[in-house]
């Protein structure tokens, strides 16, 4: 492949990104939520919390045992906990994850033995 090829593929690819990105974003505006951006990110945010500590890939924290994902969703759907991109996404994970923790979805290792 030379690298007219390359080139053409990378940006056949790129147009493919393009297509799929733009059917998200109607999809979230769709959603008739307000700042669904924000919903997709918390969301993503807490699945990725919840697959780690429930695979015990933590030394510290693991999930609380039996919950399950539907419980989170239910409490973050029903108190809507305010959480915001404003201040930068490392900002926003921290309090996804405090807000677990204090909810007691995530709990310490050494005070479930």
């Amino acid at each position: 492949m030379d690298n007219l090829d390359l080139e053409i593929a990378y940006l056949d690819h790129g147009k493919k990104v393009q297509m799929q990105l733009s059917q998200i974003s109607t999809h979230l505006k769709n959603l008739q939520i307000g700042q669904p951006l924000t919903w997709l990110y918390v969301w993503d945010t807490v699945c990725s919390i919840y697959d780690m500590y429930a695979h015990d890939e933590d030394d510290v924290y693991t999930t609380r045992p039996g919950l399950e994902l539907d419980e989170v969703w239910n409490e973050l759907w029903t108190n809507h906990p305010g959480f915001t991109l404003e201040f930068g996404p490392e900002d926003l994970e921290e309090h996804i994850q405090e807000w677990m923790i204090d909810l007691g979805y995530i709990v310490d290792k050494e005070e479930e033995e």
